[in-house]
């Protein structure tokens, strides 16, 4: 008879807020794309499965690339997914499924990207639910006695989501004046690659190699920067009205 463990119904635990969160954002984010005409249902469950696969995928590659040969372990959430994987796999399918409608792709992105910090949040908030909020070992004032550890640790996780929740705020307060379509994509992009990068000392490696972190966070950034940087220099003018009524802004 098979025993369930703590360990294990905190990684179930972990999963449920992981899906609960991409649910959240995922409303909030289509919500957020009708007021650009974006229909409701457009690539619901391609960006889905695409985000499912490229996390469990992004994961796997750079931690045991030899467990490929077993496809059921894509089906093992709980061993481990991959933030900047879901990024690229649901990136991926805008960029394939949305070349004939690049306008469309862009709002539905900014939507992901003005909603994903506090899906993040969600996620990491919680962490002394699941036994795994800290980082490496410190003395500095910002560490913290976390249950089960017998010296002070940086709550890795834990500073994370507060970050997220910084960000997301932030990411409202410039979406309360008409941004062109993928903007605030970029700006989350970027401003969340800066976050992790200023986490990563703080925490525990992985299995995963030491450059996989940095290379993620530039990817990161570079696609952010180039998103920003099509808003501010974008090669056609459109003047057309907003949907829901905002004044006309330039577009890509």
């Amino acid at each position: 008879m098979t025993m369930v463990t703590l360990d294990a119904l905190q990684s179930a635990l972990w999963v449920v807020f992981a899906f609960v969160g991409y649910w959240l954002v995922d409303y909030w984010a289509r919500r957020e794309g009708e007021r650009w005409g974006v229909p409701r249902r457009w690539l619901e469950w391609p960006l889905a499965i695409g985000a499912l696969l490229g996390a469990r995928l992004g994961h796997i590659l750079l931690t045991r690339p030899a467990t490929l040969l077993d496809p059921l372990s894509l089906l093992r959430l709980s061993d481990g997914m991959s933030l900047y994987g879901a990024l690229a796999g649901g990136g991926v399918v805008l960029l394939l499924w949305g070349r004939k409608r690049p306008q469309w792709a862009l709002a539905l992105a900014s939507g992901y990207g003005l909603f994903l910090p506090f899906g993040i949040a969600l996620v990491h908030l919680p962490c002394p639910l699941y036994g795994s909020c800290g980082g490496q070992i410190t003395t500095n004032p910002l560490g913290l006695l976390l249950p089960g550890s017998a010296v002070a640790r940086w709550p890795s996780d834990l500073y994370e989501g507060l970050g997220s929740v910084l960000l997301g705020g932030v990411l409202l307060a410039v979406s309360a004046r008409p941004q062109p379509a993928g903007r605030l994509a970029g700006l989350f992009l970027v401003c969340y690659a800066v976050l992790d990068a200023w986490l990563a000392p703080t925490r525990i490696g992985g299995a995963s190699p030491a450059w996989a972190g940095p290379a993620a966070a530039l990817g990161a950034a570079a696609v952010g920067l180039a998103l920003l940087a099509s808003t501010i220099f974008p090669r056609k003018e459109t003047h057309a009205a907003r949907p829901d009524g905002h004044p006309s802004v330039s577009g890509v």
